[in-house]
């Protein structure tokens, strides 16, 4: 089941999806960190892309940072890997961060570096698997009172079916980790236990190897996290996270799609961006349910701000003729170059719908509330 909805406005945006995309159409720009970020495409070359009766799909970033002053990338995920919902085996997509790529929670300076991900599908001897890792090379935290560091992050998620049925394996590590307040170090277990938090007074708490998996007679899914930091001024960091979910029961074929608040670039490609507030559908749908992923600002180079940007999806198969996919990507309101330009109330649709062999695209729903200069 596929089909696609596109749109370009006010730059270069597009929206697209296996079964229904959409965006608000208000192209914003990327990280300004340095460093360079590369994604590959999906490699399923000629005989090693062999189809199945499962949906596969999977997702990996270095890090992520919310409830700072941050410069999103992919909505703050960094070196973001995703694999929508797919029946083929010998899938692969990865994605990296060379440099570095530094936010700010309040008064506490973080910093990333050398960021590789990687999803990917498989069968062999009847055995078929959604795959994720993540590394990164090293992630540093400092503030008026202490530091915090990091190195070797990595994660890996394995969901498999075999002649046994549904399963899913975490694991996790690092290799170093050292940490000081005032001057005086702080003790960091070598080999700390899967879920353990340990303080560092004034600077954060770490949580390791913190995730969650699942496996029952129609699905398995499994999620690692090397580490979840809680800032000592609220922010949270997310690092090295991997996730793979292996479905069956597709019913009425693979759904999939996006609902994006921006992606594009604008002023000559000087200014870009990935995808901000990129909220997925996954391979079942959402059983109806609407789920989002939302920014509530974020501020730019070159005068731009955007408020209230939220990608949401809600999707379904109720039998096997009948199935759909709504998506939206909205943006409250953009600015440029202060108020010289205002955009308020963007809102990008894309909706498919099956109904027995025929499916039905449009974008109802797609609105610019209004533009003023």
């Amino acid at each position: 089941m596929h089909g696609s909805c596109k749109g370009r406005a006010l730059g270069s945006v597009t929206a697209a999806g296996v079964l229904a995309a959409s965006l608000a159409a208000v192209p914003t720009v990327a990280s300004a960190a340095p460093g360079v970020s590369a994604a590959s495409p999906s490699r399923a070359a000629g005989a090693q892309a062999r189809v199945t009766d499962f949906g596969f799909s999977a997702s990996a970033y270095g890090s992520r940072l919310r409830g700072g002053d941050v410069i999103p990338a992919d909505s703050g995920r960094t070196a973001w890997a995703y694999l929508g919902c797919t029946r083929l085996a010998g899938k692969e997509k990865t994605n990296r961060l060379l440099g570095i790529s530094p936010g700010r929670s309040g008064g506490t300076e973080v910093e990333t570096a050398g960021s590789r991900t990687k999803v990917w599908t498989t069968k062999k001897n009847g055995v078929v698997a959604s795959r994720a890792r993540s590394s990164v090379a090293r992630v540093s935290i400092e503030n008026g009172v202490g530091s915090l560091e990091l190195t070797g992050l990595v994660t890996n998620t394995r969901t498999w079916h075999d002649q046994d049925g549904f399963h899913q394996r975490r694991t996790a590590g690092f290799l170093t980790a050292t940490a000081e307040v005032g001057g005086i170090s702080v003790d960091i277990p070598a080999n700390p236990s899967r879920g353990q938090t340990v303080e560092v007074p004034g600077v954060a708490d770490i949580k390791f190897f913190a995730g969650r998996g699942r496996a029952n007679g129609g699905q398995a899914s499994a999620t690692m996290d090397a580490v979840r930091i809680t800032l000592f001024d609220s922010g949270r960091l997310t690092v090295a996270r991997a996730h793979s979910r292996i479905d069956s029961g597709l019913v009425a074929g693979v759904l999939g799609g996006r609902g994006i608040a921006v992606e594009g670039n604008l002023l000559g490609g000087t200014v870009k961006t990935g995808r901000i507030a990129n909220q997925p559908v996954g391979c079942r749908g959402t059983k109806g349910d609407l789920e989002r992923n939302a920014l509530t600002a974020v501020q730019l180079q070159r005068g731009l701000s955007l408020r209230g940007l939220v990608g949401s999806a809600r999707a379904d198969q109720l039998s096997s003729r009948r199935a759909y996919v709504k998506t939206r990507g909205k943006v409250a309101r953009l600015n440029v170059g202060g108020d010289d330009l205002v955009v308020r109330g963007v809102v990008g649709a894309a909706n498919v719908r099956k109904r027995g062999a025929k499916l039905v695209r449009n974008a109802r729903g797609t609105t610019i509330a209004s533009i003023s200069a």
